[in-house]
């Protein structure tokens, strides 16, 4: 009898030693998950100031140096990408966003969908809404469905070691915009251009005809060219200015300080400076 009650003391001190462990095992793994959770919040912070501060050295604390990525996209067309990258194409990426003036891209994390830690080994599911904006002006909007993989290191500190990202472009305000142009051949209509534009709108693209006519004087080759394109008049100036004018009289006022060296210059420059100067951040030229 002596012996059963030994062995039932013994069993139930092994149940709750056995017990006391797994509890704590559930208690380091939660405290794992807040700390999981607070360094990607605090990785996001980061990387939506770099634009700004120019830190760049502080958004790869938070990478490992074997870091590996997937990116697929899809822009406001449907029109879809997908890239695979590392540590240093990363570092790069980064590298540009702070050389570009006025650029910043806010990265706001909006819901954590998963967070599963396992030892050293973290998984996070996330979404995110993602604005980049250029000089308070706003180039585009989307979201991204982020998994993301983390790594304990000796110092106890965690790492991004991947990230897969599939990105949705919901609008686009501003960006490259690509022209083809058509120019006539020869003979009276020499200095006529129609020009396709394709031009971001909002939440889809656009496609814009203009018509470009240069007028040349026969007796004085070195004058001002006057240009019409379609309810528009500029002066194309002896050094290289090009002004918007409302009559042949006016003195006009200078759109920007390109200095075009030709016709196709002289295009791009109305088109960037003054016809779509609210959607174009460049203008990516086709001729035919």
């Amino acid at each position: 009898m002596q012996i059963f009650k030994f062995l039932h003391v013994v069993i139930l001190l092994c149940f709750f030693s056995f017990s006391a462990v797994a509890q704590e095992k559930v208690q380091d793994v939660e405290k794992d998950k807040k700390e999981v959770e607070k360094f990607i919040y605090e990785f996001a912070d980061e990387y939506s100031k770099v634009g700004l501060s120019k830190k760049k050295e502080k958004v790869m604390e938070y990478v490992s140096k074997d870091l590996t990525s997937t990116l697929v996209t899809f822009n406001v067309a449907g029109r879809g990408s997908t890239k695979a990258d590392n540590y240093q194409g990363f570092s790069n990426f980064l590298d540009r966003v702070v050389r570009t003036p006025g650029l910043k891209v806010s990265y706001k994390i909006t819901d954590i969908l998963r967070n599963h830690v396992s030892g050293d080994v973290a998984v996070l599911v996330y979404m995110v809404n993602l604005e980049i904006m250029q000089n308070e002006e706003t180039l585009s909007r989307g979201n991204e469905t982020v998994l993301m993989s983390l790594r304990r290191n000796k110092e106890n500190k965690w790492l991004i070691t991947h990230y897969s990202i599939v990105g949705i472009e919901d609008e686009k305000i501003r960006g490259a915009c690509l022209c083809e142009l058509f120019k006539a051949s020869s003979g009276a209509n020499s200095g006529h251009f129609v020009v396709k534009t394709i031009v971001p709108s909002g939440q889809n693209y656009t496609t814009n005809l203009n018509t470009f006519e240069f007028s040349y004087s026969v007796e004085n080759a070195g004058s001002d060219r006057l240009i019409t394109v379609d309810n528009n008049m500029y002066r194309w100036t002896r050094d290289g200015k090009v002004l918007v004018i409302k009559n042949k009289e006016d003195a006009g006022t200078n759109i920007a300080e390109s200095h075009p060296t030709d016709e196709i210059d002289v295009i791009v420059t109305i088109l960037k400076y003054h016809l779509y100067k609210d959607n174009c951040t460049s203008i990516k030229i086709r001729s035919k």
